[in-house]
């Protein structure tokens, strides 16, 4: 009697992500403009409440409010990804969350884009209220959140393409997961902080650039050394405080 060897079957091709993609596409550009605006806002509020420096060197008080305000959108950015990796923490476990952040800091890397271009994007605030450091800080702000709106798609766009190759049959969860996150407090809550930390520093290096400053920000005391020329343990530039996601 004759006899058959057993069926070797072919390894079944991983499942497809059934993420729609026009629902993908509007929960990304709704996350995004909601963040841009969550940012924009507060920072706004926060910088109300601050009292107009006096700056006798104008020139000098442009490049501080430059570099503070670069801080400052590198550090927005990079909270508002941890609060996305919180988001996705909470939803789908350490694991998965880990293997995105790696991929996360791939596309962070190559959406930050070039200081130079942006400078010269922003050049157009160089105004009439160029003397006045909390509105000329208010404005430029406001302008650098808006242009972080396609790095910020990038990222959201670089997490659902990892998702759909390490977990395909949840990857349609980010959808709902984005709504999630654009509520939670934790972006704007950390943003008002440090504006309000670094405030006392730019003041005082505004007043006198040998004024002895402290601060109990890791943050602004690695910009005042940048800002004084000095190195950092760290070696940080204002570019480096966007991967900040801790």
């Amino acid at each position: 009697m004759a006899t058959s060897s057993p069926a070797h079957h072919a390894p079944s091709p991983p499942a497809a992500s059934t993420t729609d993609p026009r629902a993908l596409s509007t929960a990304i550009a709704d996350h995004v403009a909601r963040t841009v605006d969550t940012l924009q806002r507060r920072a706004a509020e926060v910088l109300s409440t601050f009292s107009e420096p006096r700056a006798a060197d104008l020139t000098r008080a442009h490049r501080l409010r430059v570099r503070f305000a670069e801080a400052v959108t590198g550090f927005a950015l990079g909270q508002a990804v941890r609060r996305l990796l919180t988001g996705l923490r909470r939803g789908l476990g350490a694991d998965t969350t880990r293997a995105v952040r790696a991929r996360l800091e791939l596309a962070l890397t190559s959406a930050t884009g070039d200081h130079a271009d942006r400078r010269a994007t922003l050049a157009t605030l160089e105004l009439a209220n160029e003397h006045r450091v909390t509105v000329a800080l208010g404005e430029e702000l406001r302008a650098r959140f808006g242009q972080l709106a396609p790095r910020l798609t990038a990222v959201v766009e670089a997490v659902h393409d990892e998702l759909a190759r390490l977990v395909p049959a949840r990857a349609d969860e980010l959808v709902a997961m984005l709504d999630l996150v654009a509520r939670d407090p934790t972006l704007e809550e950390r943003l008002a902080d440090e504006l309000r930390l670094g405030w006392p520093v730019l003041v005082a290096l505004l007043r006198s650039k040998d004024a002895a400053i402290s601060t109990p920000s890791p943050l602004w005391a690695a910009w005042l050394s940048l800002a004084r020329g000095q190195r950092t343990p760290e070696a940080l530039t204002p570019h480096d405080y966007i991967l900040v996601v801790r």
